[in-house]
């Protein structure tokens, strides 16, 4: 919840006037909505994964100025070595946090994942993607979801 907090306060402060620090939960929901016109907020820690991903295949949340999801995930030192399959943390300390775009999923030889683009350019990973588990909050990756939510 801390993360769609955090994502909901920096999305405050670049589409619409900046939010008072002490607000948390439904307030700063309802300053959002009450301050921007593009989406609404909404706070919602109960949806399961099929439920998260039908909405996020409906084109009416993915047509918005805000785009394609964002997630917020940990990194760790394996996760520099990744070329290809399906990413999961095996070795390696904690590096930090990252942000990505979460364009998709699927399932490779019976294990579901996210398909993910990164920002380490064309020559890391999959040409600049990877393929993240699914289900299990790999990373922190399900923790930090957001996505915009059209107001019309």
């Amino acid at each position: 919840m801390k993360s769609l907090l955090l994502a909901v306060t920096a999305l405050v402060a670049v589409w619409a006037a900046p939010a008072p620090e002490h607000l948390t939960g439904q307030a700063l929901v309802d300053f959002v909505n009450a301050n921007t016109n593009l989406w609404k907020a909404e706070l919602n820690t109960k949806w399961t994964l099929p439920q998260f991903k039908k909405r996020l295949m409906n084109s009416k949340y993915v047509k918005v100025p805000a785009g394609t999801p964002e997630a917020a995930f940990t990194v760790y030192e394996d996760f520099y070595n990744y070329k290809s399959g399906v990413y999961h943390h095996v070795t390696g300390q904690e590096l930090g946090g990252h942000a990505v775009k979460i364009l998709g999923w699927g399932n490779l030889n019976g294990q579901n994942y996210w398909l993910v683009a990164n920002s380490w350019d064309t020559d890391w990973g999959e040409s600049g993607f990877f393929r993240i588990r699914s289900g299990n909050d790999e990373c922190g990756i399900e923790d930090g979801i957001v996505a915009g939510i059209p107001k019309n």
